[in-house]
């Protein structure tokens, strides 16, 4: 494999609107070739007569795209152009499945089997635990359709959350440009705890955080520390003293940061921190615009 991870944009241009999209790669991403010599990259967007579409961008070591796969919500192959390799054609096959690890902090209160078909990438992911003897058995498929989750889970729980929740992470594995698996663990213990309530605004921000986090490179400077030092009682009331201290050390590994993900900071502060104050804080943070977060993520450049 060889490494595409320097800071770096791609750009192409969508052959079914004629939009130009963009999408700047973090220093922290590792985006690799294959033995073609292509790394793939799915840009979801609002495309001709305004309909939600999907790419799948086959781009090269050069970071230039070789050709681009127009897929529908059926999961079928329309149309591929720009082609300057012999690139075969994705046709719908048989799914890889990997089998999703556990880590300690899972406590399966609620979920005991979950199943992540994804389309477009052509992998399942699963995780089977010990089913109650009474349970629910929730589905949920992505607004395109290329993202489906089968669930079960106890009865306790309220069958409209749960599925409301499912219908959010479909929702965002489908958009982003490249899906980690070793982040899935954690997407685990997110639900877990709070699959039984309703998902607000801001758990669905947090959510959106977790599952981009190994492609998202956040980076602050140390005006925006000495800020913190100053209003951090004005900005963030109702923290305790060492919930300020977590705080100040999260920016302070995120300050003139070109190498860690938010993946690789939670990780290096694991053990001092849990996921869900550490998603909290990351979130505020960048609200208040004291870290900004570089994400691998297309956007419009140009309608034509």
């Amino acid at each position: 494999m060889v490494d595409v991870s320097e800071k770096a944009s791609i750009t192409y241009q969508c052959n079914q609107c004629n939009k130009k999209r963009k999408v700047f790669v973090p220093s922290s991403v590792k985006v690799t070739v294959d033995s073609r010599g292509l790394c793939e990259l799915v840009d979801v967007h609002q495309c001709r007569d305004s309909n939600l579409t999907a790419n799948i961008l086959f781009i090269d070591s050069f970071h230039a795209v070789r050709s681009q796969v127009h897929v529908g919500s059926d999961n079928r192959t329309i149309e591929k152009t720009e082609e300057l390799f012999s690139i075969p054609t994705p046709e719908k096959i048989d799914m890889t499945t990997k089998e999703i690890p556990l880590v300690e902090h899972f406590k399966a209160k609620y979920i005991r089997e979950l199943e992540i078909n994804d389309g477009l990438r052509q992998l399942k992911y699963a995780v089977k635990l010990i089913r109650t003897r009474k349970f629910e058995q929730v589905r949920a498929s992505s607004q395109l359709g290329f993202v489906e989750i089968n669930s079960i889970l106890t009865d306790e729980i309220v069958r409209e959350n749960a599925s409301d929740w499912y219908q959010v992470l479909a929702n965002i594995l489908e958009s982003v440009a490249q899906f980690d698996d070793n982040i899935l663990p954690y997407i685990l213990v997110f639900l877990d705890e709070r699959i039984f309530n309703y998902p607000t605004e801001k758990e669905i921000s947090e959510l959106e955080i977790l599952i981009r986090s190994p492609i998202s490179l956040p980076h602050t400077n140390q005006r925006a520390m000495d800020i913190f030092k100053e209003q951090k009682k004005d900005l963030f009331k109702n923290l305790d003293p060492s919930e300020y201290t977590d705080y100040s050390n999260i920016l302070t590994n995120c300050i003139n940061n070109v190498t860690d993900s938010i993946l690789d900071i939670y990780e290096q502060m694991k053990m001092h921190i849990d996921l869900d104050f550490f998603l909290s804080a990351m979130l505020k943070l960048s609200q208040n615009a004291l870290i900004s977060i570089e994400k691998l993520e297309f956007f419009t450049i140009s309608d034509s």
